[in-house]
């Protein structure tokens, strides 16, 4: 399930995906940066491979619904001890 992702560098986007590490960042409305993006993939199949691995790991350790459940049990934990968050 893991997949080389192309996105644009906009909002928090780029908090997400580090170019060249665990995706490929493009500029905004710049259409020549999508397609030299499509076809760096297409080229370098151990680009995709490398990036698809990196994001993957970031996704599971990041955003799975496990890590996320676990972190608001620890905010709603520290707030019955009375404690800021």
């Amino acid at each position: 399930m893991e997949k080389p992702v192309i996105a644009y560098n906009i909002g928090g986007i780029n908090d997400v995906i580090k170019n060249r590490i665990n995706g490929l960042l493009c500029e905004v409305n710049e259409v020549e940066s999508v397609v030299e993006a499509t076809l760096t993939l297409y080229e370098d199949k151990g680009l995709v491979e490398k990036i698809s691995q990196a994001g993957y790991r970031n996704a599971i350790n990041h955003f799975h619904a496990k890590v996320h459940s676990q972190a608001v049990l620890k905010i709603y934990k520290s707030l019955l001890k009375g404690n800021d968050v």
